[in-house]
């Protein structure tokens, strides 16, 4: 007996002196892109959605929807500022509504493709064109490249981006502003084993009525938040999750001037990963 509560009292002190070690702190990080010419990333992204039109009485369809994604690096500076070639091709069309399978047009041959320059740290952002083609096009070059903090950070360390740029949407252009609020969490060993795992919260407007078709004067509004996570590796995005919600409200003209309002609900999930 007296053995046993000497045996309990060790292994009382041992675990004392265990808690009383400090853990080893992660060492700060300095997140950066590295960018090579000629270097060529290949994505595949994923998007679910719910949807519902606001004004009418149907019920919710289900979006699925299956992107290809290059991202071609054409130049480097001698800085480390890249010049890339954003190609997204939509491989898998498919609109579920009552879970009855709807008729939908066939995925597009054509290639979308806009180019950008990048600083190494994601700063200096910069579409060079007009605009950039699309929503989901948009979703994806700023999952890509979220702009990191000047400095290294440790775990648990917070910071805000804001892009402001034009959407082509239905052969027109709105301007839209995306904020995001990123927390490096620290060394992923989980869901992406070795990678920098980076927590995102993003929020997106279309504050002002934009047009969306050039021909016909509709307009559209629109906001949108979401949640994710981002895995950085070898200097590049590897993975990275996105869900939340949006509303949009467009305004379609008709003869005679009248009109009326099409708002729509949706719930989404996109998921991207890099396949090669």
């Amino acid at each position: 007996m007296r053995a046993l509560r000497r045996a309990s009292g060790l292994a009382g002190l041992l675990a004392l002196l265990l808690l009383s070690v400090p853990l080893r702190a992660e060492a700060p990080i300095l997140l950066r892109y590295r960018f090579t010419p000629g270097q060529v990333l290949r994505y595949g992204m994923e998007v679910r959605a719910n949807a519902r039109l606001g004004s009418t009485a149907l019920p919710p369809y289900v979006l699925e929807q299956d992107y290809g994604i290059e991202l071609e690096v054409l130049s480097v500076e001698p800085n480390g500022a890249a010049r890339i070639e954003i190609r997204q091709k939509l491989q898998r069309n498919r609109v579920l509504l009552s879970r009855q399978e709807l008729p939908v047009a066939a995925p597009e041959v054509s290639t979308t493709r806009f180019q950008l320059r990048v600083e190494p740290n994601g700063s200096g952002f910069v579409p060079l064109g007009s605009s950039i083609p699309g929503s989901q096009t948009a979703a994806a070059a700023w999952l890509l490249f979220p702009a990191f903090p000047e400095r290294p950070m440790a775990a648990g360390h917070s910071w805000t981006t804001i892009h402001e740029t034009a959407l082509s949407v239905a052969g027109g252009s709105v301007s839209s502003r995306y904020n995001a609020r990123y927390t490096y969490d620290g060394p992923d060993r989980q869901t992406v084993p070795g990678s920098a795992r980076v927590a995102a919260e993003v929020k997106l407007r279309i504050p002002t009525p934009g047009h969306a078709d050039k021909q016909r004067p509709a307009t559209i509004t629109g906001s949108g938040e979401g949640h994710g996570c981002l895995y950085f590796r070898e200097g590049r995005l590897v993975y990275g999750t996105l869900e939340g919600t949006s509303a949009t409200d467009s305004r379609l003209p008709l003869a005679g001037g009248a009109g009326f309002s099409l708002p729509l609900d949706t719930t989404f999930t996109a998921r991207l990963r890099l396949i090669s």
